[in-house]
């Protein structure tokens, strides 16, 4: 089953199974106890890549007027998805819910953020994937995971 399609009414639609939302709900907790932190990992590098490469002093100043409403926004886009999951009711042991548009964009951000932080964590490669070992490993599985959410999302958005 898909976990997001895009309804008659032209709203997209979620579901998931229980096992499905015992592993997204605390990863938006999770993130957002990263996100909230006084001493952020360098494993968000990759969330919050360099404007400026080459020039110091313009990057600070970058993140010095910018990095404050990117993690807001970070934060709220996890919150948001996490509130429709509130939201859902259980149908046929699903849990489903239909989202706005203001929804829609904040799972995609949640789940490009959390896949962004497994990834630079775990290192993964273009390669990775290509030995079938890799994919037994619990955080791969978990990083396939996202991408199979993300990727029926982005389905369900193109139509």
């Amino acid at each position: 089953m898909r976990p997001f399609t895009r309804a008659r009414n032209g709203r997209i639609e979620l579901r998931l199974a229980p096992q499905e939302t015992d592993v997204i709900r605390p990863l938006f907790s999770q993130m957002l106890d990263v996100l909230g932190a006084d001493e952020q990992p360098d494993d968000l590098r990759r969330l919050f890549p360099p404007a400026y490469p080459d020039d110091d002093a313009a990057q600070q100043e970058f993140i010095h007027f910018t990095r404050d409403e990117l993690l807001a926004a970070k934060k709220q886009a996890l919150k948001t998805a996490d509130a429709t999951l509130e939201r859902g009711r259980w149908k046929r042991g699903y849990l489903a819910v239909a989202l706005n548009d203001e929804e829609q964009h904040a799972w995609l951000g949640a789940l490009n953020d959390l896949r962004l932080f497994l990834g630079t964590r775990i290192g993964v490669t273009e390669d990775m994937f290509d030995d079938p070992a890799d994919a037994e490993d619990p955080a791969g599985r978990l990083y396939l995971f996202l991408g199979w959410l993300q990727q029926h999302l982005v389905d369900a958005l193109l139509g």
